[in-house]
């Protein structure tokens, strides 16, 4: 088997401004990337495939990724007849708008032609054999904009000469793209990367509808081409990343012919551009890992594919699953399962099974994580079915680096105990994220206080400088008094008990502090409530996970078949109950002001009908008896995280076995859905968490 290694990098930086305090005291850098792109899709004479979907995708990540000022144009600038000219004033003044700090990037996809004169043109859209004075862009007249543009360095990136063009321009003699780069080789500061070499096609890949040189494109941009790991990608990476991957496809297609990008004059621009990378967040980052992973499982035989939970701990030692992770291994793990099924929509390559299967299939044969993808576990199967295919996820703290997580996920072929690809990583956390972490913390409300263009740079990468703030301020306030013992902060959280079952007089239970972990006594058999107390005067959206789960029922993008976990339309999916969420994509509970919320177990609500909505109490029972194991959460019961979210206008937002919480039988209850109009705010006023333990274990903290 053909082993491919492919690396990805982001940045999880979760508290590395441990020691920020106010606003003066993080250093700042602007970003100066100036990003011009240009399709041109809808050709009266022959039409191109997916070039909006390319187009759109690169402006997107050059925004989100490297903080570039991007214009993206399609077609046509406005909605006049002259569209040569309009597109001819959009370059000239993206180019005499330049500065000589900036990193320039112009993109420029399409057909490429040879004119009567015998010079190459980029032709619009209304371009037919009669009108190529008024209808086609000479290639020289956009080399001397370039000239005479400042800017550090500048990289043109073409994608022209599609194969499959069809008859309609067989009476122009079509130019290649090594044709089109080489109009700018000999340019200073100028560096051509294009699609294929002079005697190769450009081709379009249906099955991801977009050009293969523009996917990869997307690919490497997003960090993929970040191949040593440093957050900085420069121009040999990304040509390297392009080169190996478009190969890779066209050779194994049989739709496809060779081919072969090409870099022209990139001496030029080898020590300038650097393209530091903007920290990710861990949805996108998942959201990545699984289109990696499709890529490959795609190109390998059929098998069905195991996502068992993330394991912790430094790489080269033995795995485990540390508590002071928190709940992110678990639902990390769910994430990047439920992102996997989506991306496996239309293929019979692959099945991913389903977290119960995974859990129950792992606990049946006894195995730790230190077996996995070993000959141990090479024999495991699903109703007869070997399976073929582990994803094996790991998060650690990177050494050094207060709250850097870093995350490594390996493709391992299961039969055969042969690594894939390995995808290295590294994460930033959110402050919501911070609380599933296990972190209680205090966090008053700072926005607005850099502008958008500037950011903090860490190591290697960029983060912005807000987020930086706020992660900060909690770090630091999680050092001081836990918000559970801290009287000034207007919420009160408080868990009352009795017997499971009964219908006794609820008791307040109290627990204690140790550092920033509250400790809490719930034995087996007990029935709890959680209450959180708004004592503000202002409308607060509150999320509660229980172990992981959400207390509100909510949609979730698959449902369970069997074994296998399958893709549905998001249109028709139901609210799941008890669903493994991200504490910032829980749905929440809407309180009013001066009111109490009572959480007495998992709600099952229904939209349509909220007045039949269902209620399952809260009871503790032994891990594996409990709801969280049957939702694939075993070894981390025992834990509750508060998340309190001020309402704000849509406008403004930006080991030891514990005990399990087990689900009792349906009640049916009356809820109402919130109608304020408010959206939860995008950081939390406080955020708790709770830990909960039987008395004996309690009695040793």
């Amino acid at each position: 088997m053909k082993k491919i290694l492919v690396l990805f990098g982001f940045l999880l930086s979760l508290g590395v401004w441990s020691v920020v305090g106010g606003a003066e005291e993080i250093k700042k850098v602007e970003v100066n990337m100036q990003v011009l792109l240009i399709s041109i899709e809808n050709y009266e004479l022959a039409p191109l495939q997916y070039a909006s979907n390319d187009i759109e995708k690169l402006s997107s990540l050059f925004q989100t990724r490297f903080g570039a000022v991007s214009r993206a144009v399609i077609d046509r600038p406005n909605t006049g007849n002259d569209y040569k000219t309009a597109m001819e004033k959009v370059i000239s003044e993206w180019c005499q708008n330049l500065k000589e700090k900036d990193t320039c990037i112009l993109y420029l996809a399409g057909h490429g032609v040879v004119g009567p004169d015998e010079r190459l043109y980029l032709p619009m859209v209304d371009f037919n054999r009669r009108n190529f004075d008024t209808a086609a862009i000479p290639m020289e007249w956009i080399r001397e904009q370039l000239a005479q543009a400042k800017g550090k360095c500048k990289l043109i990136l073409l994608d022209t000469c599609f194969a499959g063009t069809g008859k309609s321009f067989d009476d122009f003699a079509l130019s290649n793209s090594e044709e089109m780069a080489k109009t700018f080789e000999t340019l200073p500061k100028v560096a051509t990367l294009a699609s294929s070499r002079a005697d190769q096609k450009s081709w379009l890949w249906q099955e991801r509808k977009h050009s293969l040189y523009t996917f990869w494109l997307i690919e490497g941009f997003r960090g993929n081409a970040d191949l040593n790991n440093d957050m900085t990608l420069d121009v040999d990476e990304l040509f390297n990343y392009l080169e190996e991957n478009i190969a890779w496809v066209s050779e194994s297609d049989p739709m496809m012919e060779p081919q072969t990008p090409i870099l022209l004059n990139d001496s030029q621009i080898k020590e300038t551009f650097r393209l530091p990378l903007l920290a990710a967040n861990s949805k996108d980052t998942l959201e990545n890992a699984a289109s990696q992973l499709d890529l490959h499982l795609r190109r390998l035989p059929e098998g069905m594919v195991l996502v068992p939970e993330f394991t912790t701990g430094p790489i080269g030692e033995e795995p485990v699953i540390q508590d002071n992770y928190g709940t992110l291994p678990r639902r990390f793990a769910a994430n990047l399962q439920s992102q996997l099924v989506v991306c496996s929509r239309g293929t019979r390559h692959y099945k991913v099974a389903n977290a119960n299967t995974t859990q129950k299939i792992l606990r049946e044969n006894q195995l730790t994580p230190a077996d996995l993808g070993t000959d141990t576990s090479a024999n495991l199967q699903i109703k007869g079915k070997p399976i073929q295919y582990l994803v094996l996820g790991r998060l650690y703290h990177a050494p050094k680096q207060i709250g850097i997580m870093e995350m490594e996920i390996s493709l391992i072929d299961a039969q055969e105990q042969d690594t894939i690809a390995t995808f290295h990583t590294k994460i930033q956390l959110s402050s919501s994220e911070l609380g599933e972490c296990g972190i209680s913390a205090a966090l008053p409300s700072r926005q607005n206080l850099y502008p958008d263009n500037e950011y903090v740079p860490t190591d290697g990468g960029l983060v912005e400088p807000n987020a930086a703030v706020v992660l900060g301020q909690m770090i630091q306030d999680a050092e001081k008094v836990n918000p559970m013992m801290d009287g000034n902060i207007p919420f009160k959280v408080e868990i009352y008990v009795r017997k499971a079952g009964s219908r006794d007089e609820l008791t307040l239970r109290t627990g204690k502090v140790v550092g920033n972990e509250y400790y809490l006594p719930l034995n087996k058999g007990e029935e709890y409530q959680i209450w959180v107390r708004n004592n503000s005067n202002q409308l607060q959206y509150i999320r509660v996970l229980v172990d992981g789960m959400n207390t509100l029922s909510q949609s979730t993008q698959t449902y369970s078949k069997g074994a296998i976990v399958e893709p549905v339309p998001t249109n028709t999916l139901k609210p799941e109950l008890a669903p493994i969420v991200a504490l910032e994509n829980a749905r929440a509970w809407a309180v009013k002001p001066e009111s109490v919320l009572q959480v007495a177990g998992f709600y099952e609500v229904n939209n349509g009908v909220p007045t039949q909505s269902g209620l399952y109490r809260f009871e503790l029972g032994d891990a594996d008896e409990s709801l969280g194991a049957r939702k694939s959460y075993t070894e981390q019961l025992g834990r509750i995280t508060i998340g309190i979210y001020q309402g704000v206008q849509p406008a403004t937002r930006r080991s030891v076995r514990s005990p399990g919480t087990k689900i009792q039988d349906r009640e049916q209850i009356q809820l109402k859905i919130d109608d304020s109009g408010l959206l939860p705010a995008e950081h939390p006023t406080v955020i708790y968490n709770l830990r909960y333990l039987s008395q004996e274990e309690y009695d040793e903290q």
